[in-house]
């Protein structure tokens, strides 16, 4: 049993629908396990072609900056960076312990060669 989700952009309302879905196969046939919300989120079995269907309701709807905080916050859950911002102050911080070594090496020389 694995998850998957999709996403579909609304651009001119500027959101986005998260759809989510489990593939099974239950006596040989292949099914879909979609979630139909806004109730308590009840799982619904129907054949796998009907995953396009017009009744399939996304799982969140949400506007842009929202899907965004959701992005950072899953991200930070499950081991992720949250932002480039704090990539690149990782980046930056590891720049600086590279050079403060070259410096104790004595080599500063070379760190200038390598800028």
């Amino acid at each position: 049993m694995t998850a998957h989700a999709h996403t579909q952009p609304d651009y001119y309302r500027r959101r986005v629908d998260v759809y989510a879905y489990r593939r099974l196969t239950i006596d040989g046939e292949s099914v879909l396990e979609v979630p139909q919300p806004p109730a308590d989120v009840i799982w619904e079995r129907r054949p796998e072609a009907s995953l396009v269907a017009a009744d399939v309701r996304p799982l969140l709807s949400l506007d842009d900056d929202m899907a965004r905080a959701v992005l950072d916050a899953l991200a930070g859950h499950f081991g992720g960076v949250q932002g480039v911002r704090n990539l690149r102050a990782d980046y930056d911080a590891e720049r600086k312990r590279v050079d403060q070594l070259i410096e104790h090496l004595g080599v500063a020389a070379v760190a200038g060669r390598l800028r």
